[in-house]
């Protein structure tokens, strides 16, 4: 419960405690019946009906239907009245900045992407409130009804100077009074944090991470970068730059001197996006994805896609090439039905089989600025984040923070990681693949027509350039699990989720070799758009603090 003005053990006090913890149950399990929250909190029947009197009073919850398919009259269910506060959340690249509003049960109702291609002429202030305001309109609001807006940028706000660190290449971030400026620009409290810290925000609370207080989230999309979860909380360092991993020198790469001038450093260019074409052609991949517009993270997801499927289809053709297997990957919590992640106030009944889910449909619009419409019933409509979960509990521990994510468009210095590295490994799932039409011999449509993977093509080029990715990988994640020591490591962003099974096996292998401890490595849960979702979650958690608290 947020602090109140009430004194501990006061009976205000004690009402708001228990306030708080009902509200908390129908968030996590949807629509209860009196008699369900009675027996959830352990209050007696005449206190659960005054505490729902008094927050249908209050406007935080509403009466929803009654049960059904028992004898008699059916129970009244009561649920989070979602409208009664709403938060936003931004994920700011080079390219773009995605937006997204979500009400108070988690629910995303309007969503909005703002291209912003090239050096910004514009100002960021100027693109912040755009993308918020297509967001806003989109749910049907207006900027004054959003309680909240967390902000997830590469890099970090130094907390001393308020300046944009380790991140030159966001133009338009680095004015020294852009916090003031956004400030007057908004109407609501606002938060900045780091992109890859708000993914593990949302693998804490509704993916892989979950139950974990200790864990690492290494990232690669177009930077490397890591969050580091300490106690159940992000660690940031003095100037918001903990996890800058990819500036943190490494064995087979030259030194990188004056890495915040260069922005990269040794771990970018040894398993960055931009070195996955330089291994491929290393390792003897004849047809390597193109990169215009300096869209590493996109040519490097699809060679690691088409990797994984090459190696899946080997070991379907013959088991026995695959060898010895990886620690096994521990299976992703899911919900109590056992498929799927799980969705609080969204779908359940009092008596029923449990949450409701949000569902995975689609992408948002065109390739210009796009909006969708407010989601309608159990199910988050097509759009930006469709297939991320709302959370199940409504606290949860605010996690924010700065931090990570280094080097965009840097080249590929250094030496070549070639070669194979230890013994077989273990397959897994079949990913499929962005750019199957791409061949093993020549380039994309030349002469003879494309080869794909388990078409004919040999598979094995795609499979040293998965051992040798792999031994990249470890050798930067051995440096941070010798002093860091977590349980777990999440592999998230683009790049990691396109090697999926066959890749992570094969770093867990690796990483068995290079450090002493021997933290479980997972794939990231979270899937689409992480970055925004862990967003909201951050700022859901402060507007429920606010809103839930009845002491005051």
């Amino acid at each position: 419960m947020a602090a109140g003005s009430g004194t501990p053990g006061t009976p205000r006090v004690l009402r708001a405690m228990n306030d708080r913890a009902a509200l908390d149950l129908l968030l996590e399990h949807g629509p209860l019946s009196r008699a369900r929250i009675g027996r959830l909190t352990g209050l007696s029947k005449p206190t659960s009906s005054q505490l729902l009197a008094r927050l249908e009073a209050a406007g935080l919850v509403v009466a929803t239907g009654t049960t059904a398919g028992r004898p008699g009259p059916g129970a009244q269910l009561y649920a989070v009245n979602a409208g009664a506060a709403f938060a936003a959340g931004l994920d700011v690249t080079p390219h773009r900045i995605r937006a997204a509003v979500a009400d108070l049960t988690g629910a995303v109702v309007g969503e909005y992407e703002l291209p912003t291609p090239g050096r910004r002429a514009r100002s960021a202030v100027r693109e912040v409130t755009e993308a918020l305001d297509g967001a806003v309109r989109a749910a049907g609001l207006t900027r004054a009804e959003v309680r909240r807006l967390v902000i997830g940028t590469p890099g970090a706000f130094d907390p001393s100077t308020g300046r944009l660190r380790y991140a030159s290449h966001l133009p338009g971030w680095h004015s020294p009074t852009l916090l003031e400026e956004l400030a007057a620009a908004l109407p609501m409290p606002v938060e900045y944090e780091n992109d890859v810290n708000l993914a593990a925000v949302a693998e804490q609370r509704l993916g892989a991470a979950r139950g974990h207080d200790d864990f690492v989230l290494l990232w690669n999309e177009e930077g490397l970068g890591a969050a580091l979860v300490i106690g159940g909380r992000l660690h940031r360092g003095f100037t918001g730059g903990a996890g800058e991993v990819g500036f943190m020198p490494v064995p087979g790469t030259p030194l990188v001197r004056r890495v915040a001038r260069a922005d990269s450093g040794g771990f970018q260019e040894l398993a960055g996006a931009q070195a996955l074409p330089r291994i491929a052609r290393d390792v003897g991949v004849k047809a390597v994805p193109g990169q215009g517009g300096g869209a590493h993270a996109e040519a490097a997801a699809a060679l690691l896609a088409r990797a994984a499927e090459a190696d899946a289809h080997a070991a379907a053709r013959d088991p026995r090439a695959v060898g010895a297997s990886a620690p096994d990957a521990p299976t992703p919590t899911p919900d109590r039905d056992g498929g799927g992640t799980t969705a609080p106030g969204l779908g359940g009944t009092d008596e029923g089989p449990g949450p409701g889910r949000i569902g995975g449909a689609g992408t948002a619009g065109t390739a210009d600025a796009r909006q969708t419409g407010r989601g309608t019933g159990g199910t988050d409509g097509a759009g930006l984040i469709a297939g991320a979960a709302v959370p199940a509990g409504g606290a949860g521990r605010d996690i924010g923070g700065m931090g990570h994510c280094t080097g965009r468009d840097t080249g590929g210095a250094g030496r070549d990681i070639g070669g194979t590295s230890g013994t077989g490994h273990a397959a897994g799932r079949d990913t499929g693949s962005a750019d199957r039409d791409i061949g093993d011999t020549g380039d994309a449509g030349g002469a003879g027509g494309p080869s794909r993977p388990g078409g004919g093509a040999d598979p094995e080029p795609y499979r040293r350039l998965l051992d040798a990715y792999a031994t990249g990988l470890a050798t930067g994640l051995a440096s941070l699990v010798a002093v860091l020591d977590p349980r777990l490591v999440v592999l998230s962003g683009a790049v990691l989720a396109a090697g999926g099974e066959p890749l992570r096996s094969r770093v867990q292998a690796e990483l068995a070799e290079l450090a002493a401890p021997r933290p479980r490595l997972v794939l990231g849960a979270v899937h689409e758009n992480p970055v925004l979702r862990g967003a909201l979650e951050s700022a859901l958690t402060a507007v429920r603090d606010d809103v839930f608290d009845t002491s005051r």
